[in-house]
């Protein structure tokens, strides 16, 4: 579940363009229609690529391509070519869409990537916003092993905590990504009352580690390690820290030429959860992990191709074997 966005990307050529506009690099900042309107017009000369986004939407999209049965819990515009867009997408992708439909646009994540790669996002959620806990229905959980929520839904708690409740009754095991930092401060209260909840499986980045605990890197891991069943914390090129029942996990980085980290946080949490449906053990989920996120960073936008997942489908199954 997640908020169903379309991603509208740019290179920008340097960090004074953000300055301009307001936006703290690397954050995720809410826009109303005339804000992101405004930062559309300003780029206006730029290239731009569109893909469907959200961070939940590509993790989904991710296992989908790994043959995983899955669905999307999200919201669209009624009419709108964007929310056509997103629901082709998703049936093509083979996700099944629970869709509440909204007379508000849908939304879009304008994407604005750094020539370091690191993205700043300018995000206005539209009809996504408008998905509510009367939406929610347990039939959307039931067949499911997990339920994936992302973090920039925490505002709506009502949401959360209903979904979250319905999933553990239909047996899935919860897995949540806190998506940003500014996100999880603005939410700590909540965040720290729901994860020991609900959550079985909770990945952050260092800077997100840093501000729902407090520490970091192993400091925050054994924190959170506490709160949940598997602690995730990514430490970006040094790799990514794993604990479960008390056992520390490092996961080394796989190489890769860097060029666009949309969606790489995403997409290692689906190899994650592809690793658990497997039943491996937690160090190769995390090697999974590591290898698909080191191809996303290579190539532009959140998604692969299909040439690019039948050559990954064939080292995943390699590292299952050993």
């Amino acid at each position: 579940m997640g908020n169903a966005l379309v991603d509208i990307i740019f290179q920008i050529g340097d960090d004074t363009h953000l300055q301009k506009l307001g936006l703290p690099k690397g954050s995720m900042s809410l826009v109303d229609d005339i804000q992101a309107n405004n930062v559309l017009q300003y780029f206006k000369d730029y290239p731009r690529s569109i893909a469907t986004g959200g961070s939940a939407s590509n993790t989904i999209s991710a296992l989908a391509s790994l043959n995983l049965s899955c669905g999307f819990i999200g919201c669209v515009g009624e009419k709108d070519e964007y929310g056509k867009f997103y629901t082709e997408d998703l049936n093509k992708h083979g996700v099944t869409p629970y869709f509440e439909k909204s007379d508000l646009p849908s939304g879009t994540a304008i994407t604005l990537m750094s020539p370091d790669s690191e993205r700043t996002f300018a995000t206005f959620l539209g009809a996504a916003c408008t998905l509510g806990a009367a939406h929610l229905k347990p039939e959307f959980f039931q067949g499911y092993d997990y339920f994936h929520v992302e973090g920039y839904l925490v505002q709506n708690y009502e949401l959360i905590e209903t979904a979250m409740r319905m999933a553990k009754a239909a047996g899935a095991k919860i897995s949540c990504d806190m998506a940003s930092y500014n996100v999880v401060e603005d939410n700590l209260d909540f965040l720290k009352r729901i994860v020991p909840e609900y959550v079985d499986i909770l990945f952050v980045n260092e800077e997100e580690a840093k501000a729902f605990t407090g520490k970091e890197d192993l400091d925050a891991l054994h924190i959170i390690g506490d709160m949940c069943d598997i602690a995730v914390v990514k430490v970006g090129a040094r790799g990514s820290l794993l604990k479960q029942n008390g056992k520390v996990y490092i996961v080394k980085p796989c190489p890769a030429t860097c060029i666009d980290t949309n969606g790489a946080g995403d997409s290692y949490a689906a190899g994650i959860i592809y690793g658990l449906s497997k039943h491996l053990n937690l160090d190769k989920c995390g090697e999974i992990a590591s290898l698909i996120s080191s191809k996303v960073v290579q190539v532009r936008g959140p998604k692969l191709g299909k040439e690019t997942w039948h050559s990954l489908q064939e080292e995943i199954n390699q590292i299952e074997k050993r």
